[in-house]
This record gives structure tokens, C-alpha cells and sequence, in this order.
């Protein structure tokens, strides 16, 4: 599977749930949890804080997109 794929399944999921009022900040806690509990390696305090960043700024765009 290839990233852009992946990025579009993502996105459409996400506008899904943007359309029926799901909070996407608590999808965006979701992944970040998902992603500290299968890679704990590697899920150091500057991955976290860069990926918050990230997730936030996406969650921005998606609620102002479907407000």
C-alpha cells in the first residue's frame, strides 16, 4: 500500500466522521495513542509533540472545512 493511498483512505474516513459531528480531536488523541503504544521506541517527547502539532493543525482544516 502506498503512502498517498493510505493519506486519501485517511482523509476520506476522517471527512466521514467530520459530517457526523464525531470530535476529531479525540481522533487525533486516538492515533497518537495508538502510535506511543506500537512503537514506544521511537514515540520519544519530540515525535509526540511534532505529531500533536500536526494533528492539530489537521483538525483545524477539517472543522473549519465542515462547519
Amino acid at each position: 500500500m502506498s503512502l498517498p493511498h493510505f493519506l486519501q483512505g485517511v482523509v476520506v474516513g476522517v471527512s466521514i466522521l467530520a459530517t457526523d459531528l464525531c470530535p476529531i480531536s479525540l481522533l487525533s488523541h486516538c492515533i497518537l495513542v495508538t502510535l506511543a503504544c506500537h512503537h514506544p521506541g521511537d514515540f520519544t517527547p519530540e515525535i509526540h509533540a511534532s505529531l500533536d502539532k500536526f494533528l492539530a493543525n489537521v483538525s483545524t482544516v477539517l472543522t473549519s472545512k465542515y462547519r
